[in-house]
């Protein structure tokens, strides 16, 4: 009843509230990656997030307070995260004909990213005075590079054969089955800002001998892919790797984040 909606709402919120949210969190996606993955990749996804939990505090105090009898009180606490995060959503199939003709039929889409990407090159600029002075980079400058790391992801996903699907030339977020998560603009030390290339410079070597692999394994998934109209996991999760730490690597040097690029998984 609409006199109870208030009342009830505030239940709820306290009930969840109350609970170990990151637990929750990882739960509910979990839920909605139910809906297109396999059995076996479920599996696998829940262990991976249930090792994941148990490095939190709220697993500490869930344990903690089943041995001692008492009720527990969760404190919410979540592990840092990395704000440009890839999501992979991939079915590992590959169609034969795309896959043989998979440069010829990209070249529309690295146009594209070429002609964006010189544009991203003047509006870093633009970008890099502003966050220096307001230490924090503008919403909408923020939102359109987003678009062109998102897009760019998406078409060398499509290009590595990390995916299968055309992308599309939108760089929207739930759009491709290689997807970056990409959280709003933080405040960014101004030091940092400053300092950005000469600070980006390692993880662009790594990032550099980390695309020679990739190239190396985006010939032998070329193979593979032809030979048997899909991919090893093995593989996709490599091109996954470099995908992301790519992204992470870009996001630094164009002031999405102030986070360094990170050599662990997300």
């Amino acid at each position: 009843p609409a006199a109870e909606f208030e009342e009830r709402m505030h239940e709820v919120g306290r009930y969840f509230a109350a609970m170990p949210t990151r637990a929750v969190w990882e739960t509910k996606r979990l839920l909605d990656h139910a809906e297109t993955s396999t059995l076996e990749d479920q599996l696998e996804h829940e262990a991976a997030a249930q090792n994941r939990m148990t490095r939190t505090p709220d697993f500490r105090e869930g344990v903690a307070a089943f041995l001692e009898k008492r009720e527990a009180v969760f404190a919410g606490q979540t592990p840092p995260t990395h704000p440009i995060r890839l999501v992979v959503a991939d079915d590992l199939q590959r169609w034969r004909l795309t896959v043989g003709l998979r440069f010829l039929l990209a070249l529309p889409w690295l146009l594209v990213a070429e002609l964006w990407g010189i544009a991203v090159l003047f509006v870093s600029v633009v970008a890099w005075f502003a966050t220096l002075i307001n230490g924090t980079m503008p919403p909408r400058l923020h939102a359109w590079t987003s678009r062109y790391l998102r897009y760019s992801t998406h078409v060398n996903a499509f290009v590595f054969l990390a995916a299968d699907p055309f992308p599309s030339f939108r760089g929207l977020p739930g759009t491709y089955p290689v997807d970056l998560a990409i959280e709003g603009p933080e405040p960014q030390p101004r030091w940092k800002t400053a300092l950005r290339i000469p600070l980006a410079i390692p993880a662009a070597i790594f990032l550099y001998a980390l695309g020679i692999a990739m190239e190396v394994v985006a010939v032998v998934a070329w193979f593979v892919a032809l030979a048997l109209g899909r991919l090893p996991k093995g593989l996709v999760e490599f091109m996954a790797y470099y995908l992301r730490f790519q992204a992470q690597t870009s996001a630094y040097l164009l002031l999405l984040t102030s986070t360094y690029p990170a050599l662990s998984g997300d």
